[in-house]
């Protein structure tokens, strides 16, 4: 009977009218799905988890203008998890609101030890999952975190997925001007990837619009890749809006985006995202950016 259950989960998976025969594998994936499930939770508890910091790059000024946090796990049962696997796990069980206001809090912390180092003008951009945005009153949270940790609204940007923006629209609005109010920068993530709508687009107060990383890898081999990355690029600045591209691994991708105008970019071929302790030994070989002797 848990066999014959397992199979008819799976086939409603896989959307329904259409069916699955038991396979063990079935069973392992549950197992392992339980597992993943329980180490999170130790992991919260026992703070396994830690932020790394990948800088963002202004094209017109090759400098470094603030950086993309970015959440990572360190299990002591399962070793070093992928996001990838972690963070749809922390969506489904609902732990993504503890570690999301975990995230920023920690990000913003960060950001002020940077500028008492001597860091100016650098902001830190956060991920805002849509379990965040749609069960949590956003403004609180993000009002909380920055009075708790003295850093100025102007120096936050939340990444927004373009496809939670499609999801009542009246409610994202109103919560997206509340963030703006404060003062903090909004960016729609992963940009060219949702189906949102471009009346959509124009009524929402964003500031910066995220090429997602697919368009940039292929684009060298696809043509159609290129030329949407190149068209979001355009159509971003027809909206007044600054655009990034992430993922540059090679001086090609980097060369094309700034033929094209774009305005800022993080990827390998920067830098990593790294530790605040190597991130600091970064920015000491960088021009224009000063640091306090510490």
């Amino acid at each position: 009977m848990k066999s014959a259950d397992l199979s008819m989960y799976h086939a409603k998976d896989n959307g329904r009218n259409n069916f699955r025969v038991f396979e063990p594998e079935m069973n392992r994936r549950v197992i392992n799905h339980m597992q993943l499930d329980n180490a999170l939770r130790d992991a919260v508890k026992n703070n396994e988890l830690y932020m790394v910091y990948q800088p963002l790059i202004d094209l017109k000024q090759s400098k470094v203008v603030g950086f993309e946090a970015l959440m990572r796990w360190h299990s002591s049962v399962l070793g070093q998890v992928s996001p990838v696997d972690f963070i749809p796990m922390a969506e489904e069980n609902g732990l993504i609101l503890e570690m999301g206001e975990w995230a920023m809090e920690e990000s913003c912390m960060q950001m002020k030890r940077w500028q008492k180092q001597g860091l100016k003008n650098l902001s830190v951009a956060v991920n805002i999952s849509g379990r965040q945005f749609r069960h949590t009153c956003l403004p609180e949270v993000v009002a909380r975190v920055l009075k708790k940790t003295g850093l100025q609204a102007k120096y936050l940007e939340l990444e927004l997925t373009e496809s939670l923006l499609i999801e009542d629209i009246e409610h994202v609005v109103e919560t997206m001007y509340a963030l703006k109010d404060m003062g903090t920068k909004l960016v729609i993530d992963d940009f060219g990837t949702g189906y949102s709508s471009l009346s959509y687009l124009k009524q929402f107060p964003v500031d910066k619009l995220k090429i997602d990383r697919s368009f940039i890898s292929d684009m060298a081999s696809s043509q159609n890749d290129a030329a949407i990355a190149k068209a979001i690029i355009n159509l971003g600045h027809s909206l007044n809006l600054q655009v990034l591209a992430e993922g540059i691994e090679n001086e090609y991708q980097r060369d094309f985006i700034i033929a094209h105008g774009c305005d800022f970019a993080q990827g390998y071929f920067y830098k990593q995202p790294e530790t605040p302790d190597k991130i600091l030994e970064y920015l000491k070989s960088q021009p224009n950016i000063m640091l306090k002797d510490s």
